[in-house]
């Protein structure tokens, strides 16, 4: 009897024991994890970035392309020029946002880099940063292409690949039920001293869309020779059905000479992953052209695309060009 009872007094001390160790015991626990979280107030791709209530958005493109260009002359006596190369090209933007009191404040940069191999010796490599401006409200200033441009038609040669030129500027933009006004001021590039005033208008419904913009340049370098300038730019897409649409623009400047524009366009999906485009432009003084694409979204994000285009020049010289481009995009 004895035993018994000092075995269970054993027993019941060392359970009393290990009950305090494991009382006493500090457990470690993992640290606070600062997960990534989804911004979509301004839309797809923006992510909150950790510790503030900024959005950011990175986005951008690789492209490899192959061109080939015939320049087939009609004058007499001029000779048959073929030329051909090649491209890769990279863009990368980033795009941070915040609501503030005074309205989204935004920060935005473009960095496009390339290189070029025309089928020779020749290698052209080129890094810019071609757009780096702060929005806040409607207010904007820094260095962008001009706003008063307007992009002309479908696909490669008269839509994607034009190029307006960047300005320094500062503008304000009002913008409600459709509508939109943008009008600012700024200089060109820094290459000279010219001066710019733009207003725009777009409106833009469900299944139209049109837009206008006058630009005056200033051009204090030259002024005696070809003085200021007066741009005019008048653009429509309508859009029937998805997938369908039609472009049409027209665009004049005052500066001397012929230089009246104007064109169509019309793009059309043949299917979810496959879509077509065509245009046809005219300028006064210069010649006529026109241009076709197939493009064809192998998976997502990456697209391959057949690029066709006819210069029929008034100088005798016509040209016939053709790219292939493929274009991953992130």
């Amino acid at each position: 009897m004895k035993l018994k009872a000092l075995l269970l007094g054993s027993a019941a001390a060392l359970i009393a024991v290990s009950g305090a160790n494991a009382a006493d015991a500090v457990v470690a626990e993992p640290e606070p994890m600062d997960y990534v979280k989804v911004c979509d107030m301004y839309g797809a791709g923006f992510f909150y970035i950790p510790g503030t209530e900024n959005c950011l958005k990175i986005g951008g493109y690789v492209r490899v392309e192959y061109d080939y260009t015939e320049i087939d002359p009609t004058a007499a006596g001029a000779t048959n020029t073929v030329d051909q190369g090649s491209t890769v090209s990279t863009r990368l933007t980033f795009d941070v946002r915040s609501e503030t009191d005074l309205g989204t404040l935004r920060g935005y940069a473009r960095v496009d880099g390339s290189r070029s191999n025309d089928g020779g010796p020749l290698v052209t490599t080129d890094m810019n940063f071609s757009n780096i401006y702060i929005e806040l409200g409607g207010f904007s200033t820094g260095f962008r292409e001009i706003r008063s441009a307007i992009a002309a038609g479908y696909g490669t040669y008269d839509g994607d690949d034009q190029n307006f030129g960047n300005v320094f500027y500062v503008d304000y933009t009002w913008a409600a039920n459709g509508l939109s006004v943008v009008a600012g001021v700024g200089s060109d590039d820094g290459q000279s001293d010219n001066g710019v005033a733009y207003i725009r208008g777009d409106y833009a419904a469900d299944m139209w869309t049109v837009a206008a913009s006058f630009t005056h340049i200033t051009d204090s370098t030259n002024a005696a020779v070809s003085g200021d300038e007066q741009q005019y730019n008048i653009w429509a897409e309508v859009r029937p059905m998805d997938g369908f649409g039609i472009r049409a623009y027209y665009n004049d400047s005052s500066a001397g000479g012929n230089n009246a524009h104007w064109g169509v366009g019309a793009q059309f999906a043949v299917a979810d992953n496959v879509s077509i485009n065509a245009n046809y432009w005219d300028t006064d003084g210069t010649g006529s052209g026109y241009s076709g694409q197939i493009a064809w979204t192998i998976v997502p994000d990456l697209t391959l695309a057949f690029n066709a285009q006819q210069l029929d020049n008034d100088n005798g010289l016509d040209q016939t060009d053709f790219k292939i481009r493929l274009n991953r995009s992130f």
